[in-house]
């Protein structure tokens, strides 16, 4: 809970991105775009970043971001011997 006497200027929300980790993904260079954006955009900085454990988050449903049509979901996500092939990152508005 924020409290009431808090200044509005040092409040910070955090943002997670969760992808795949490998390409084309990991060609996207997140934490770079986070530091340097294009032109006009905010920059961020980056608190952490971890591998992404689905078993970890009860009822999380893997779905692709383009053609989801309500079909059998894909278990794109999978753990072996402790591994998977996703990774979180958080950062928070820079100043």
């Amino acid at each position: 809970m924020i409290e009431e006497d808090t200044p509005k200027a040092s409040r910070k929300g955090v943002v997670l991105i969760t992808l795949r980790d490998s390409p084309p993904y990991t060609l996207w260079n997140v934490p770079k775009l986070a530091k340097k954006p294009a032109s006009g955009h905010p920059r961020y900085i980056q608190i952490r970043s971890y591998a992404f454990h689905p078993a970890q988050y009860p009822g999380y449903v893997h779905r692709r971001t383009a053609g989801h049509r309500g079909e059998k979901e894909l278990p794109v996500l999978k753990e072996k011997e402790g591994v998977v092939d996703a990774r979180t990152w958080e950062f928070e508005l820079a100043s």
